[in-house]
């Protein structure tokens, strides 16, 4: 049994407080001893005998001669042992969730022994597959959820919780005593194993107070923190003592002896823990604690190792940094040589320059002379959308892209419009697309068009702008932007001049959601001599074609499509009179002295520029020295990084493999709020924390504990919870969990309100076998399957569920167990039969969630997201992951019958049936044998066989299939007898 002795020699890290004298007494404590004294489930456990033995009954059980006696008060005959076959499977599906194999009912069958059922029992126990079933009873009660919102990320989600599922699979199937089982979902990270080694599993099993139901986004910290506890409080008491505690936060209980300082004192062990590891921002999700899975130590040394990664990081982003800005700051003195060198068409091997200049910073400076900031759309695709006359241009990417329109109509898709004879562009989530024209001669020129939202039902608006660029200068002659779905004219109807081979670039931008920003373009540029361009008609008929594109008067290389990739690194005041000198040059009017002098010019200004701060020129040249510009060092050499490289390595290789964390508590309040640490609170008066009244000592109400209050002793208190829980409340922890057991063997519990046992609740239906049971319960050293061979071993579990006339009308709701209770199978159970009568079921235990329905792997480790309810296992009455669920809904709707007949998964279900069944040399009998325990009756193969007939035409494959899905759909498979 598990101990409590070790509680005062808890870890060294706990922050002991001094124990707190207990309130003098008032006319309240009167009242409470008074309700302890009265109601049924604060008394200590009642030792009732069983009734005696009668002649020829040597082989009832303790728990049949108390249900015998309330019978035969009742004048009520119990029903006969169920058949062997029923009893085999229903005792399979309890325990594992699953059917017998059709070999296991024939080893059954064949046992005469009188252990023979007994035997099967045990055989189950010792089974993997008990820990899954009996761990999903256990989950619906602690409101168990894989994740909170399918939206969350792994920062504010519990993407770890599956550990403490496993936790919980592995502690049924290890028969861990059930005080123990208690204590670790309370204190597990604060009980000390008895080897003093780290209790990984004990911090795993703390998850249970981290996946709480909590408005996680609230922007009230203070109350969110305060609504944490709320739910921890609810789910320790409900689950392990089936008590309601929850109302007493605002106003004393109405029905239960429990006042807001009994809720205040129990609350402020859990305001003294943490599942946080702050409050968050007010404007998002708040965090949760993912905590490592390792001692102290190692979580010290790890933090170490990191930092120092951290450092050394920054210590080589430093080093790089200065040796770039050193090499910047050397290189900007040589720019008058970088241009002249590049002018000339010098490279590295060829260039004569003393002192060298750098080959690489060279290279740069001549693709920066050259570089084009408006590279053409080259390639291209017919039929678009497939539709002739219909044609794409596209980046190298998949956008930007223009799309022309010659196909002779309207064109619709995707929620957009084409007009016949038009072109749209849309451009990159981050570049812009645009039109350019080249001048064929010099002119003076007006403009005229529109652009045109092509999507009006989609998108953020478009901006705009065209650029007149003339030897590397630019000017913007108009901009603008539209709302989705809006236009906007081009009107520019004063003269400007532009020389021959001048551009105009009409540049269209992505708005926020680039995805719905395709624009009609119209565009006219005429001439002060009346000579028209029309960039639709001229460019439309050769769409197709290579760009640039002619004019109509023949003119080449007047039309082109581009990407717009974004600002030179010329500046354009700074390079004006290099532009100007070079253009000079070409026209003949100067020498290539004019170019040195321009070079110098530049020289000048960046020198002025690197000591001025405040010059406009610094920022474009410092875009020198950023990455893609010529004075960017790619490669920095220094004999420092050699060794923080070496170092990094070393320490990545201990880093490599990420410490396993999980979720769960600490102690002390949430950081970062006014509940840091450990203390006591005040009561919240109606449940205001705006609202306080006098402080509350931890503790345990005394009504449950049956003494005067018990006090925190060390850290937050949940150590002395679990004790309180386990020690004091042992009574009616043990009832509440016995009531549990027998719930999901009977169908109802002795107590029918399984989560209430207050005075809103049920007296149970056998308080004297009730009592017994828990007292075994707790004499075995509280194991679960201790209680489960006194059941399953008793003639009440085993009975047939078949009702006489005066059954039904005596009891009709069987609370004297005259009869077994015909059950339902769950969703979980219904899906894991499903994929193991068709031989598909994969048993790999544990891990993280898997999301596919089709996945072959039991529904207990199917994904389960709280915010999502439109799932199976909802649709077939699974546990709300809201809430404590401890009895399950059950429904009969249409859409249940409607998904075993159409869903693709039932219908795998079905074919795999067929298919396996097929094999054998009566698939009737197989299939029959594998869903139901039993070969089919005389009738039943009549009609198969006319059904097969019937259904068969060419594929009796198909024919099978179809009468699989029948037999899947029945009730017997359905149901348990």
């Amino acid at each position: 049994m598990f101990s409590f002795s070790s509680l005062m020699l808890l870890p060294l890290f706990l922050q002991c407080v001094p124990a707190i004298a207990a309130p003098e007494s008032t006319e309240d404590d009167a009242r409470l001893r008074e309700r302890r004294a009265t109601y049924w489930a604060y008394q200590p456990l009642v030792s009732v005998a069983p009734s005696p033995l009668a002649d020829g009954e040597s082989s009832r059980t303790d728990i049949d001669r108390f249900v015998m006696r309330i019978l035969d008060d009742a004048g009520l005959h119990p029903s006969a042992r169920a058949e062997k076959r029923t009893l085999i499977r229903r005792v399979n599906y309890d325990l594992l969730g699953l059917p017998p194999t059709p070999e296991a009912v024939d080893v059954f069958m064949a046992d005469e022994s009188p252990k023979a059922f007994e035997a099967l029992v045990e055989r189950l126990l010792a089974s993997p597959h008990y820990g899954e079933r009996w761990a999903r009873h256990w989950l619906d009660v602690v409101r168990y959820t894989d994740s909170f919102d399918s939206r969350a990320t792994a920062k504010t989600d519990t993407i770890e919780i599956w550990r403490y599922r496993d936790w919980v699979v592995n502690a049924l199937n290890d028969d861990m005593p059930y005080d123990r089982f208690v204590a670790s979902q309370i204190a597990g990270d604060v009980l000390p194993r008895p080897d003093g080694a780290f209790n990984r599993d004990g911090l795993i099993a703390t998850g249970m107070l981290a996946m709480g139901s909590w408005p996680q986004g609230d922007a009230d910290k203070q109350k969110m923190v305060a609504d944490i506890v709320d739910d921890q409080v609810d789910v320790v008491l409900r689950t392990f003592l089936g008590v309601t505690m929850a109302c007493a936060r605002c106003h004393d209980h109405k029905f239960d002896p429990f006042s807001t300082e009994d809720y205040y004192g129990l609350a402020g062990i859990f305001f003294s823990s943490s599942i946080l590891p702050g409050p968050g921002m007010k404007t998002e999700g708040s965090p949760i604690l993912h905590l490592p899975l390792a001692p102290k130590e190692i979580v010290t040394q790890r933090v170490a190792e990191e930092a120092r990664l951290k450092t050394l990081a920054e210590e080589r982003k430093n080093i790089i940094a200065a040796a770039r800005v050193d090499f910047a700051s050397e290189q900007m003195g040589q720019t008058g040589r970088y241009l002249l060198a590049a002018y000339a068409g010098d490279t590295p091997e060829t260039s004569v320059n003393e002192p060298p200049l750098d080959a690489d910073v060279l290279r740069r400076w001549v693709a920066a002379l050259d570089r084009d900031v408006t590279p053409a759309l080259l390639q291209v695709e017919e039929n678009f959308q497939q539709t002739p006359g219909l044609l794409s241009r596209i980046d190298t990417e998949a956008t930007p892209t223009a799309v022309g329109n010659a196909s002779g109509a309207e064109v619709r898709f995707s929620g957009i419009t084409l007009p016949d004879k038009s072109i749209t562009v849309h451009p990159s989530p981050t570049e812009g697309i645009g039109i350019g024209w080249r001048a064929p001669v010099a002119a003076s020129v007006v403009l005229s068009g529109r652009l045109v939202d092509a999507d009006a039902k989609c998108g953020d608006g478009v901006q705009w702008s065209i650029v007149y660029r003339e030897s590397g200068t630019e000017r913007v002659i108009a901009e603008g932007q539209f709302e989705n779905g809006g236009t906007s004219p081009i009107n520019i109807a004063t003269p400007f001049a532009v020389q021959a081979g001048g551009q105009l670039l009409l540049n269209v931008f992505p708005g926020n959601g680039h995805g719905c920003d395709t624009t009609q373009v119209d565009l006219t540029i005429t001439s002060d001599t009346g000579t028209i361009w029309d960039f639709v008609g001229e460019v439309l008929p050769h769409f197709g074609e290579r760009s640039p594109w002619p004019d109509s008067a023949g003119n080449p290389g007047v039309w082109w499509l581009y990407r717009h990739a974004g600002q030179s690194l010329l500046d354009p005041v700074l390079f004006a009179s290099w532009w100007a000198a070079q253009r000079e040059v070409e026209e003949g009017g100067a020498d290539s002295d004019a170019i040195k002098k321009a070079a110098a010019v530049i020289q000048a200004a960046v020198d002025t520029a690197r000591d001025d701060t405040a010059s406009s020129l610094r920022g474009a040249t410092n875009r020198w020295a950023d990455s893609g510009g010529p004075y960017w060092l790619e490669s920095v050499s220094d004999p420092r990084l050699d060794a923080i490289a070496e170092e990094i390595e070393e320490l990545n290789a201990k880093v490599a493999q990420p410490l396993d964390r999980a979720i769960g508590i600490q102690e002390g309040g949430v950081p970062d709020t006014e509940y840091a640490g450990f203390h006591d609170v005040r009561v919240h008066r109606r449940g205001e924390y705006t609202n306080l009244g006098d402080v509350v000592p931890r503790q345990m109400p005394a009504i449950l504990t049956g003494t005067s209050p018990r006090m925190v002793t060390a850290g937050s208190g949940r150590g002395d919870l679990a004790q309180w829980l386990t020690e004091d409340c042992d009574a009616l922890l043990a009832r509440v969990m016995v009531n549990r057991v027998w719930q999901h063997h009977f169908g109802e519990g002795l107590v029918r309100t399984p989560g209430d046992f207050g005075a809103q609740g049920q007296a149970p239906t056998h308080p004297e076998l009730l009592d017994y049971l828990a007292a075994r319960f707790i004499e075995s050293g509280w194991s679960l399957k201790a209680l489960h061979r006194m059941i399953l071993n008793s003639e009440a579990y085993q009975r047939s569920s078949n009702a006489t006339e005066a059954q039904l009308e005596l009891d009709p709701e069987n609370r004297l167990l005259a009869r077994m209770n015909r059950r339902r199978l769950d969703a979980e159970s219904l899906r894991d039969s499903l994929l193991f009568v068709t031989d598909r079921l994969d048993t790999t235990p544990g891990g993280p969630a898997y999301v596919v329905l089709d996945t072959p792997r039991r529904t207990l480790y199917l994904r389960t997201v709280r915010s999502n309810t439109s799932t199976f296992v909802t649709l077939f009455d699974g546990a709300d992951a809201t809430s404590v669920v401890p009895r399950r809904n059950e429904s009969t709707v249409s859409p249940q019958a409607l998904f075993l007949m159409n869903h693709p998964f039932a219908l795998a279900a079905s074919e795999a049936l067929a298919s396996t069944a097929g094999a054998a040399t009566s698939p009737v009998e197989a299939m029959y044998r594998r869903l139901y325990g039993r070969p089919p009756t005389e009738d039943e193969r009549t009609f198969a066989q006319a059904t097969l007939a019937q259904m068969g035409g060419s594929d009796p494959t198909e024919a099978r299939a179809a009468f699989a899905q029948i037999l899947l759909s029945s009730n017997e498979f359905y149901f348990i007898d």
